[in-house]
């Protein structure tokens, strides 16, 4: 059981920093204005959030 927990939070940890790679990937790519990527520093760390949550 102990190990499933770890595999599962291993995994909601990868997942976040895929989204973090991309989003920040995909901002460079569209040079995003001073607005969107306000937004963007706004995400980035609720989404890490809800992944320790969970």
């Amino acid at each position: 059981m102990k190990y499933i927990l770890l595999f599962y939070s291993l995994m909601a940890t990868l997942s976040c920093l895929i989204q973090i790679f991309f989003v920040f990937t995909l901002s460079i790519l569209t040079e995003l204005c001073e607005k969107r990527e306000t937004e963007l520093m706004q995400t980035l760390p609720y989404c890490c959030k809800v992944h320790t949550v969970a």
